[in-house]
């Protein structure tokens, strides 16, 4: 039906817009939400950030709108540290809002492979800052170790690649980190779940972690057996 500027407003008829004043059939206004045209389904207008310490931070809001955490703390890419600038410092209350049972960490986000002198000057910079803060307590570097990658395995590689780290430290400095995935961040954060913290009996250990990627290329075909002379092939006959 067409609308008219002058025409009395009928509940059942749409209100006239702009279009509609140019002989335009009038339509409803979309929703709040918008319209997806390919599904003709209501999507969000803010959806999720792609960015994982805005992720989590998003995570932590939800976590608290639950009834879960009483208040949240949340500064990004905190400064305040000498020769370091974590993803986020983390303050967290439980709901009774009790100050006795805050917790506070240093967030470490870590999605792709570090090499391990990199590793170990980041653990040591943060060494080095817990021995000479004047902090009463000197918040937990919490990592969170995953991938960008589809591979869950790239992710064990990382996980494994930061617990060497920790080891490397010295024993009474391990228990200042602490270790878990991604995906459980925010249940550590929680406390509903423990995440890895080392102690000075936990030295380094002698283990050779294995790249994923080795086992897909064939690094090792051409390399001589010590049974065998070089030269010799055993698949070809003679």
């Amino acid at each position: 039906m067409l609308c008219r500027r002058r025409r009395r407003a009928r509940p059942d008829v749409p209100r006239c817009t702009e279009t509609a004043q140019r002989g335009r059939l009038a339509l409803p206004a979309p929703p709040a939400s918008g319209w997806n045209l390919r599904r003709q389904r209501p999507v969000p207008l803010h959806p999720q950030p792609r960015r994982p310490p805005l992720q989590l931070a998003v995570r932590l809001q939800e976590a608290k709108r639950a009834g879960l955490l009483g208040t949240v703390g949340y500064l990004p890419e905190f400064t305040g540290l000498p020769h370091l600038r974590p993803d986020a410092l983390v303050g967290l209350l439980p709901p009774s809002k009790d100050h006795d049972d805050a917790r506070r960490y240093f967030v470490e986000i870590e999605l792709s492979r570090k090499d391990s002198a990199r590793l170990d000057e980041k653990l040591t910079a943060y060494t080095e800052a817990w021995r000479r803060s004047s902090w009463r307590r000197f918040p937990r570097v919490l990592f969170l170790a995953g991938s960008s990658s589809r591979f869950p395995s790239d992710a064990r590689y990382i996980y494994r690649e930061i617990e060497g780290a920790i080891r490397r430290q010295p024993g009474d400095a391990r228990h200042v980190f602490a270790l878990t995935t991604y995906d459980d961040a925010v249940r550590v954060l929680l406390g509903t779940a423990d995440p890895l913290i080392l102690s000075v009996s936990d030295d380094p250990q002698k283990v050779d972690i294995l790249d994923p990627i080795q086992l897909v290329l064939p690094v090792d075909l051409d390399k001589p057996r010590a049974s065998e002379p070089p030269g010799t092939d055993p698949g070809l006959a003679d």
